[in-house]
């Protein structure tokens, strides 16, 4: 589940809270450029980022995560105005 943050994001940006359910995994956009795990854990690849890591997805070039299998994660992920928005 995908919610924009309201009040948060700048001229061009925007700002998602992301909750993802134990085990799933999950897709990240072409837009997003920064993402925090606030509480649980995600996998990208061979890494694992916990509560409080920033990942810099500009860096990791990564289109997918796993949400911790135990825990899921909740995250917030900041991209363009683009990100996570749907087209009909």
């Amino acid at each position: 589940m995908s919610a924009p943050l309201r009040g948060v994001s700048g001229l061009g940006e925007s700002v998602h809270l992301l909750r993802v359910a134990p085990g799933a995994s999950f897709a990240l956009p072409d837009a997003a450029e920064l993402l925090l795990v606030a509480t649980g854990a995600i996998r990208v690849g061979l890494s694992r980022y916990a509560g409080g890591d920033f990942l810099d997805l500009a860096e990791a070039r990564a289109s997918h995560a796993t949400a911790d299998a135990r825990t899921g994660c909740l995250c917030l992920v900041v991209g363009d105005d683009e990100l996570y928005r749907t087209h009909p």
